[in-house]
């Protein structure tokens, strides 16, 4: 019990049921979970179901998720069930199972936020998470939020107020309460800038990824992807050339990865690197729809050498003039979902 065998598109990214729950059998306690695609207007859409024999803390879950999953396949709901309904068939009935409509806010007594910082948090709260009013005891991961939100929490934290602030600082501290004692701690120092060198240190995320990536076939599986529908006449060199200039201005899409003499992985910026659109137009492309999606999503599957840069690659599927299907792909050891959504945004 756990899922179908099936694939869905969330946003832009395919994704199979069982890579998810596969993680959530991990946690402690676990018995059952199965996980189900919506349509969601504030998040990605999935939503995950587990039944357990332990007590389960929602918030140490969706740590333990972030640190084995992608960003853009983190939950945007948990529930967890006395029970799993089933129907006469002994399937998952996924028809009685709550939705995001059906999400209940937390039932801690509602504080109001006193202090300017509790106010200025509380309100990105709410412009990030949909709901009002945010209480400075309300858990954000209770609220609908998962670990993409926290990323825009941290960024308007950063722009708004001024403060540099952890994902693993919201994770222990999941309420804003918590994060306004956070921030009072931390020095409001600028993050200073790397010295130049020929090579930098690999982050804990970065370092796991690579070392997963090492197995056969599996570097695709940390791609994240991106497909644009493009309608009118397009200029094609214009759109080349527009990421040319993103490559030459982005020093972590010059960025490879290698082992030095040492047997460690180290990562490097080459100062330059050649650029150019992968197209396939005409009867090449496939002008049937389904043709064509296979054909996006064979183009969002292609395998990088970490050890050659860039790690991103653009496919432009052209079947006619006026339509074109753009297949952005990045590794994630260099990118995640809501970087890669910017990358878009600047690309267009």
């Amino acid at each position: 019990m756990g899922y179908r065998h099936e694939q869905n598109k969330i946003r832009v990214y395919y994704v199979e049921q069982r890579e998810i729950a596969q993680q959530l059998w991990q946690f402690r306690g676990v018995e059952h979970a199965f996980i189900r695609f919506v349509q969601s207007q504030t998040g990605n859409g999935i939503l995950a179901y587990l039944t357990s024999s332990l007590a389960v803390d929602k918030t140490e879950l969706a740590t333990f998720l972030q640190s084995r999953l992608p960003e853009y396949l983190q939950p945007e709901l948990i529930e967890v069930l006395d029970q799993m309904p089933l129907n006469r068939h002994g399937k998952v009935d996924d028809t009685v199972l709550p939705g995001l409509e059906d999400q209940e806010r937390s039932v801690t007594t509602f504080v109001a936020p006193e202090s300017e910082v509790e106010k200025q948090i509380a309100a990105i709260w709410q412009k990030v998470l949909k709901v009002s009013p945010v209480g400075v005891r309300d858990n954000f991961f209770d609220l609908g939020g998962h670990s993409l939100k926290v990323v825009q929490i941290i960024n308007r934290i950063k722009t708004q107020l001024g403060y540099d602030i952890g994902i693993k600082e919201v994770f222990d501290n999941p309420t804003v309460q918590g994060i306004a004692n956070r921030l009072s701690e931390n020095q409001q120092t600028p993050i200073s800038k790397q010295p130049i060198a020929d090579s930098y240190p690999l982050s804990a995320i970065q370092r796991r990824i690579w070392v997963l990536s090492q197995f056969a076939g599996a570097s695709k599986a940390f791609n994240v992807s991106i497909n644009l529908e493009l309608r009118g006449r397009l200029n094609i060199s214009a759109l080349e050339y527009s990421f040319q200039a993103i490559v030459a201005r982005h020093e972590i899409l010059r960025t490879h990865f290698a082992v030095d003499a040492s047997g460690a992985v180290r990562q490097s910026v080459v100062p330059a690197v050649s650029f150019s659109l992968n197209r396939l137009t005409g009867q090449q492309a496939g002008i049937e729809e389904d043709e064509l999606k296979e054909k996006a999503r064979s183009a969002s599957d292609f395998v990088f050498a970490l050890d050659q840069a860039p790690l991103l690659r653009a496919t432009l599927l052209q079947p006619t003039g006026e339509r074109a299907i753009l297949v952005i792909t990045l590794h994630h050891i260099i990118c995640d979902g809501w970087s890669l959504e910017i990358l878009a945004g600047e690309v267009l």
